[in-house]
Order: C-alpha cells, then sequence, then structure tokens
C-alpha cells in the first residue's frame, strides 16, 4: 500500500513540474483532434437527483468535479482556522470576484459608446453574444455566432 502512495506523490510531484508543458501538450491535441473532445462530453455515467433536480453525471462534470475536490484537499486547515475567526479576507475576495469583471464590462461598453463606427460596435457585441442595443450586455440563447453585420 506504501508503494502506491509514493507512485501518487512521484505522479503529482511530476505533474506540479511541468504543468504549462502538460497544459500546451493539451491544448496542441485539443486543437489537432476536436472530435475526441466532442467524444468525451458525450460520455455520462448515468444521473444523480438532487435537490429535486435530476442531474447528469458526464466526464466533464467528473473532472470538474475532481478539479475542485483537489484544490480543496490542497487546503491547510490551520488557513481555515484563520478564516473562520476573521471572514473579511473571504469576503473581500468574494466581493472583488464578482465586482471586478461586472466594472470591466460596463467600462468597456461606455468606452464603445465612443466608437467612430456603431457598425463594427454591434458586430462586437454579436461576436460575444451580448446585446448591443441595451446599456448592459445580456448573454443571448445559445446558437450559431452570426455577426449583424460584417466587416469592411
Amino acid at each position: 500500500m506504501e508503494g502506491s502512495g509514493n507512485r501518487v506523490a512521484l505522479l503529482s510531484q511530476f505533474v506540479h513540474e511541468h504543468f504549462l508543458g502538460l497544459l500546451a501538450i493539451s491544448y496542441t491535441v485539443a486543437a489537432l483532434f476536436p472530435s475526441l473532445g466532442l467524444r468525451i462530453r458525450d460520455v455520462s455515467f448515468g444521473e444523480v437527483a438532487c435537490f429535486g433536480e435530476n442531474t447528469q453525471l458526464t466526464l466533464p462534470v467528473l473532472m470538474l468535479a475532481f478539479l475542485l475536490l483537489n484544490a480543496g484537499l490542497g487546503v491547510q486547515t490551520s488557513s481555515l482556522r484563520h478564516l473562520a475567526r476573521g471572514p473579511l479576507n473571504l469576503l473581500a475576495g468574494l466581493v472583488a470576484n464578482l465586482v471586478i469583471p461586472v466594472a470591466f464590462i460596463f467600462g468597456v461598453s461606455e468606452l464603445l459608446e465612443l466608437w467612430h463606427n456603431p457598425t463594427r460596435c454591434k458586430t462586437f457585441w454579436s461576436a460575444w453574444r451580448w446585446s448591443p442595443p441595451c446599456r448592459l450586455p445580456v448573454p443571448l440563447p445559445l446558437g450559431p455566432r452570426t455577426p449583424t453585420a460584417t466587416w469592411p
């Protein structure tokens, strides 16, 4: 049993040391063989009922769950004790993660108001699947990305 723990530690150390290279390789494989990713997306391991809703256990969902579990296991318990005593850092991080992206979107939408060509501005928003007429960018329903205007 101790030998398998040692192998896991070695594998973890290898991934830690070569993470960027492995990430580049995975992106290259995804670019060269996109059908593999599409097949992985359709792999399902059944359904789970949670809070009255049925959720499919697909491979991407399980990979995300494993990633979050791995990140959670890496947290030091002493950090959690300090967090429980003074949750100000947690609250500040939560507020920053909510406010900064929204402020960025508002800032970009205000800057695009100054754009010299409104047709290009509309094309930009439609490329991001946001609705240009309203002041606040709102995600549109999923579908094919077709710009409302063409670039000259």
